[in-house]
C-alpha cells in the first residue's frame, strides 16, 4: 500500500489527497522510510524522500506540474513512477494540443542547461555535469553556453543555439517544441527525441515529435481524472507492466 506525504501546502495537497483517496490509502504528515510514498515536487523534505527511496530501491509516486497545461494551483499536473519525469513512453490517442516549430540549428553555440539546485542533489548530476564538460570540447570547437534556472530567458539564448544539452528538466521539452536538437540523459523527458552520444554533437538529429508529444500528453492529467492517472502508473509500481492501461 502506498503512503500519501503532505506538506500544509494547500494546493500542493489537493492532489496527493484527490490521489489517495482514489487509490484508498492514508494520508500522512511524515514518511515512515519504508511504505512507497506518493509525493509532490522536490521541496520541504521531498528531496530527502527521494534519495532514501532511491538508495533503497523503494518505488514512489512523484507528481509535480503538468507539461503542457501548466496551472499555479495544480488543478492539472504530471504523476511519474520512481521518477521526477515520464519514462513510460508510449503512443496515445489522448489529445494532444501543444504546437512545435520545424526543427533548426539557429547559432553557433552549444547551450548546457544546468540542472536545478534540487535535482542536482537527488540525481547523479554532477557526474553528468563533468561528463558533458569534458566531452564537448573534444568533438565541438563550439562556444558552451550555460544556462541556469531563474537565469537568463531560454527562449532568447536558445535563439543562438545550435544545440543544448541537458540532464532533464522541462526546459528540455521547451528547447525541443522551439526546434532546437538536443543532447540528454535517459531521465530527460526529451529523452525519446534527443541523443545520448556526446561523440556526436556536430550532428544533432531531428526526428519526428509527433509520438513523443502525445506520450507526455498522456502522462498530465486534470484534478477530475485522477482515476484515469492511477490507472496508468499502478502497474509500474510492481515488474508486471503488461496490463497497463496504454492511454
Amino acid at each position: 500500500m502506498l503512503h500519501g506525504i503532505i506538506t500544509n501546502v494547500v494546493r500542493r495537497d489537493n492532489v496527493v489527497k484527490a490521489l489517495c483517496k482514489e487509490i484508498g490509502c492514508k494520508v500522512k504528515q511524515e514518511w515512515d522510510g519504508y511504505t512507497p510514498p506518493i509525493i509532490l515536487g522536490n521541496d520541504k523534505g521531498m528531496d530527502e524522500i527521494q534519495r532514501t527511496c532511491n538508495k533503497k530501491q523503494i518505488p514512489y509516486l512523484y507528481i509535480d506540474h503538468a507539461y503542457f497545461n501548466r496551472h499555479p494551483n495544480m488543478e492539472w499536473f504530471r504523476l511519474c513512477v520512481s521518477n521526477y519525469h515520464c519514462t513510460d513512453w508510449r503512443d496515445s490517442d489522448r489529445d494532444a494540443k501543444p504546437k512545435v516549430r520545424p526543427w533548426k540549428n539557429p547559432g553557433p553555440n552549444i547551450v548546457v542547461i544546468h540542472p536545478a539546485p534540487k535535482v542536482w542533489s537527488i540525481y547523479p548530476v554532477q557526474e553528468w555535469f563533468d561528463y558533458v564538460m569534458d566531452t564537448i570540447p573534444k568533438y565541438s570547437d563550439r562556444k558552451i553556453v550555460i544556462k541556469k534556472k531563474g537565469e537568463g530567458d531560454l527562449s532568447q539564448i536558445l535563439t543562438k543555439a545550435f544545440c543544448a544539452v541537458t540532464f532533464g528538466s522541462v526546459a528540455d521539452i521547451d528547447a525541443v517544441r522551439l526546434g532546437i536538437p538536443v543532447f540528454c540523459s535517459d531521465r530527460s523527458p526529451a529523452a525519446p527525441v534527443g541523443q545520448q552520444d556526446l561523440s556526436r554533437i556536430e550532428t544533432p538529429s531531428f526526428p519526428d515529435r509527433g509520438q513523443w508529444i502525445r506520450s507526455l500528453s498522456s502522462a498530465e492529467w486534470h484534478l477530475g481524472e485522477v482515476k484515469l492517472a492511477w490507472e496508468r502508473v499502478k502497474c509500474l509500481l510492481t515488474a508486471h507492466t503488461q496490463d497497463c492501461n496504454p492511454q
